[in-house]
């Protein structure tokens, strides 16, 4: 049976699944299959920052959707998420509905496991 957890866990894995793929068609030069920011390109280029960001998405997307690891996997997506938030917020403002909904996602996650990080946050 699924919970809103394992909901919430697969459709971040997927739109992070999604977001790298749709990455490394661009990176290597082929069409893209989901609309890609002319501002995000800007911002990310076409070299190792791209790469990196997406090497770390696609990691988190398949650790989400396996079931596997979900605490670090929700762990490692968060600055990434972070960042797409101040992005949409600040620079391109066109699909902040969408990115809230991550936002949401990502923050019920944590929200869930957040015994695990409990050390985290102690001296």
């Amino acid at each position: 049976m699924f919970t809103l957890f394992h909901i919430c866990r697969v459709v971040l894995g997927i739109i992070f699944l999604m977001g790298a793929i749709n990455g490394f068609f661009f990176f290597f030069g082929f069409d893209t299959f989901l609309p890609e920011s002319p501002k995000a390109i800007a911002l990310l280029g076409d070299g190792y920052l791209l790469v990196m960001v997406k090497s770390v998405e696609l990691l988190g997307a398949i650790l989400l959707i396996a079931n596997r690891y979900v605490v670090f996997a929700t762990l490692i997506l968060l600055p990434i998420t972070v960042n797409i938030l101040a992005f949409h917020l600040f620079v391109d403002p066109n699909l902040i509905v969408g990115i809230i909904v991550l936002i949401l996602f990502h923050l019920y996650l944590l929200f869930v496991n957040r015994k695990y990080y409990a050390n985290l946050l102690t001296k």
